[in-house]
């Protein structure tokens, strides 16, 4: 059964252009790699384009979420966010509009970001920029819609170009 995992309750009011995703994601990958990418804006990237099946690329989206989904932010030069999950489960986030809605989004992840037993810590110290975190939480939050349901709404193949 797909929706066998944890729900996360948030679902993020700002959503993702998908087709900006898709540029961003070939511009990061390379216009060789074969992806695809669901309708909030979760990527999987696969080996070929044979692998892009519905079935393959759910069965790696369930991988991350079944576990503690955990994630690494890199921030790109331009100032987006590219958010990696476990194995080739990927996000871009557009650093312009997360810093436009940092607010609500910040106020959403806070009510409903975090899965059981988790929480925020901030420490005093910091004067840095937490856009990266919020960049993780909002892909994660999306990563769980689209394992809730799984609707591909873009492939991408070197051959094809999408």
């Amino acid at each position: 059964m797909l929706n066998a995992f944890e729900q996360l309750r948030w679902s993020p009011s700002v959503h993702i252009d998908v087709k900006w995703a898709t540029s961003r994601m070939v511009r990061c990958l390379g216009a060789k790699t074969s992806f695809c990418i669901y309708a909030n804006g979760t990527c999987v990237v696969a080996e070929s384009p044979r692998e892009l099946s519905q079935a393959n690329c759910d069965r790696k989206l369930l991988s991350v979420v079944r576990g503690r989904p955990d994630f690494r932010v890199r921030t790109m030069q331009d100032g987006d966010f590219l958010v990696g999950f476990r194995g080739p489960v990927l996000s871009i986030v557009s650093g312009q509009v997360l810093r436009g809605n940092r607010q609500v989004l910040s106020a959403e992840a806070l009510a409903e970001g975090l899965l059981t037993g988790e929480k925020f810590v901030v420490p005093t110290t910091s004067g840095g920029d937490d856009l990266d975190f919020l960049a993780g939480l909002y892909s994660r939050a999306n990563l769980f819609q689209d394992a809730r349901q799984p609707v591909i709404v873009e492939k991408w193949t070197p051959r094809a170009g999408s």
